[in-house]
């Protein structure tokens, strides 16, 4: 099984097809976002897959939950970011093998609304939530594959 073929088996539809002919998909989401929700009420998480052939993939996350822990990670981890209106846009290169980095994501996302801390947008009490759960449980998903060696192209054997 591909990376492509994974999440096209884990993460099709969502109440909307994905892409017309499954095969030639490149992007992904990986959250439950309704039409019916505001941009600013929702952070978007997709994935695309640059080459088909590749174990590297393009994790991006709009309007991501802001804070300088969620900075600082971005930056360790090579990733790109933006303003743009209503608020941030993070990407992240990866590969199937960045199961820790995802489970890392999760957890500083999940802390930019800790008790204490001002949220410079109060949505994000339940959109950093929505969203670190989303993360753990791609990460959950990408780790079961990965130790599954599915990801794994065999050898032919000529006859």
């Amino acid at each position: 099984m591909t990376l492509q073929e994974l999440l096209a088996e884990t993460y099709y539809d969502y109440g909307e097809q994905q892409c017309v002919r499954p095969e030639e998909n490149r992007e992904f989401r990986l959250d439950s976002e309704c039409v019916f929700e505001a941009p600013y009420a929702h952070c978007s998480i997709r994935v695309t897959l640059p080459d088909l052939e590749s174990d590297h993939f393009i994790l991006t996350l709009y309007p991501v939950p802001w804070d300088d822990g969620v900075a600082a990670l971005a930056r360790k981890l090579g990733g790109n970011s933006g303003e743009f209106s209503p608020g941030r846009i993070l990407e992240l290169p990866m590969t199937v093998s960045s199961v820790p980095d995802i489970r890392r994501l999760a957890r500083v996302v999940r802390r930019v609304v800790e008790k204490g801390k001002t949220d410079p947008n109060p949505n994000w009490e339940w959109v950093a939530e929505k969203t670190a759960d989303s993360l753990d449980r791609f990460a959950s998903r990408l780790s079961t594959w990965n130790r599954s060696g599915r990801w794994r192209v065999p050898e032919e054997v000529p006859f």
